[in-house]
Parts: C-alpha cells; structure tokens; sequence
C-alpha cells in the first residue's frame, strides 16, 4: 500500500509517495522505492493506483531502468555471448542496427518504428531477416533483464519486393557457370595468373568450400595421401588485419576429398615454391575473369590481366 506526503519546493506545494516494489534479493525483502513531483494529491493517488497494478500484474519497470538505452543493453549482451559470437556480428550492429537504436531508450521504442527500420533495412539488403534476428536477441535479454515487459520487434512483417510478385517473361539470371565456361576460365586462368592462384580457384569450384574457408586453409589441412582436404575455419578480415577463426557449426567442419589436378598442383607449388597458407587472393581479380568469361573478347580489351 502506497503512502504520501507533502513537501515544499521552490515552485510550490508538491506530493510524493513511496511503494514498494521489486525484492532485494540480498534481503529478500520488497524495495521502498519514491515518486515525487506530483501537484496535488489526487495526481499521486491516480498513479500510485496506476502502478500498483502493473506491479500486480508484473508489468512495471522500475524508474532506475526505464531509462536504460537500447546500445546499454546492446553492450550487456555482447559481453555476456562475445565469446560464442564471431567478429563479423559485430560489425553487422555497427553497420545495420545501432545506427537506428543507438541512443533510444528501450521503453521508447515502438513496434511501429521497429517497423519502419525494417522496411529500410529491407531496401538496403537482401539479408534483412538476419539483422531481424539478431536486434531480435537485444530486446529479449532486455525482457529477460527485466528492462522491458513485451518485445517491439514481435509482430514485425519482413516487406517482399516487388520483382517477387511480378512473373518476368524474361529468362532468370543464372549464379551459376556451365561446364564449358568453367573450362573457359581455366584456360584463361593458367596463363593470366600465378599457379598458387589458379589452385584456389581450381578448390574454390571443385570443393564447393566458401571464400573464407578456402582462404584460411593451412598445409595441416591437406592430406596428401588420403587426397582430402579439412575445412575447418574461415578467413575473417577486420581493423586492417586478417583473422582465421573457427567454423562456425560442427556441419561447417567437414572433410572434402581432393581431384589428382588439385593435389598436383599444391604438391608443385610445395616442391617450386614452399608456399605457406593461408593464400590470399584477389577479389578483383576474380571478377575480371568472371567478365571475360561471360563476355568474351569484347571485355578481354578493356582490362589488363595481373598476377
């Protein structure tokens, strides 16, 4: 039961009143908390009623943390997973998500605003159910912190675009190559490259390993006589430096069995040039290629082929 009183200030005549709510968990006793501020009675009286029953129904959120801001929580939570998560999702909040949060306050943000960020998350990136999921996590440790009662994102609709209603007459773009411009590249790629790189583009499309993956392997990984290769980790490039980091999922570490082109090529490369792994390749350079392939000696005039 709530209980007032009055006191003066400088403007006048006001009324406070002080509760109990939220247990001391090293007393085990409800805390006395205060409200002041009130011009008369009857307005303290109203909230008073107004909090006690969200105090019995489990829906307040004590005053000390009704100003706690969505990168306060943010910074909590990464602490507290920092070390199950991989650099990469950090810089994903950087980019995507605090710029819209940042300095709002948790019990500010509505689910119509969450909306909106949504929306214009959607028109700048295609993997926008991602960034969903995880500002999704921000507000349930907030819940879970008893910083909030209900989660804004909840109810949230990820907007389709309008090509995916739209049935075009058009044949779809292809993401994929055909076998003779697979073989096309290769020709092109064994007198325009270096034979260290021409073995990672031979992995890059005959393992089906990720950029990453192929990237961090280590001599270790490669076993010559069994002719298999072991993914095992990804490159991750953050602050100006490369950082091999460990797979993500136990499915993601697999063994791949090695063709005799690739296993010639990286025994060659061992005996010319003792080569040490991780090999890091051009992304440009791979996209000159990729355009002479799919355009022919049209494009082949305009760039100039380095190692």
């Amino acid at each position: 039961m709530a209980s007032f009183q009055k006191y003066t200030t400088k403007d006048g005549v006001r009324w406070m009143y002080k509760y109990y709510s939220t247990i001391d968990p090293e007393t085990g006793k409800k805390k006395p908390s205060t409200k002041r501020g009130f011009k008369t009675k009857k307005e303290a009286q109203l909230d008073a009623a107004r909090t006690e029953q969200q105090l019995a129904e489990g829906t307040f959120i004590t005053e000390d943390k009704s100003s706690v801001t969505f990168e306060q929580v943010f910074k909590q939570w990464f602490e507290t997973i920092s070390n199950t998560y991989k650099p990469a999702v950090l810089s994903k909040f950087n980019r995507r998500i605090l710029p819209h949060f940042r300095k709002l306050n948790m019990k500010d943000i509505s689910r119509a605003y969450c909306q909106d960020v949504i929306n214009k998350v959607a028109e700048e990136i295609k993997s926008v159910e991602n960034m969903k999921m995880y500002a999704n996590q921000i507000f349930e440790y907030a819940i879970s912190k008893e910083i909030l009662v209900n989660n804004p994102l909840k109810g949230v609709i990820i907007p389709k675009k309008d090509e995916e209603f739209i049935v075009s007459a058009d044949e779809p773009e292809r993401n994929y190559w055909e076998k003779i411009e697979i073989k096309k590249f290769f020709d092109i790629a064994k007198h325009e490259c270096t034979m260290r790189d021409f073995i990672m583009f031979h992995l890059l499309i005959y393992t089906g390993g990720r950029k990453g993956e192929v990237l961090a392997l280590r001599w270790s990984d490669i076993d010559f006589k069994a002719k298999t290769i072991h993914f095992n980790k990804t490159l991750f490039y953050e602050k100006g430096k490369y950082v091999s980091l460990t797979s993500k999922t136990a499915a993601s570490r697999r063994f791949i069995s090695m063709d005799d082109t690739t296993g010639q090529g990286y025994s060659k490369n061992t005996v010319q040039g003792n080569l040490e792994l991780p090999l890091y390749i051009s992304i440009q350079k791979i996209m000159k290629w990729f355009l002479l392939v799919k355009m022919g000696p049209r494009y082949d005039s305009h760039i100039q082929m380095t190692n």
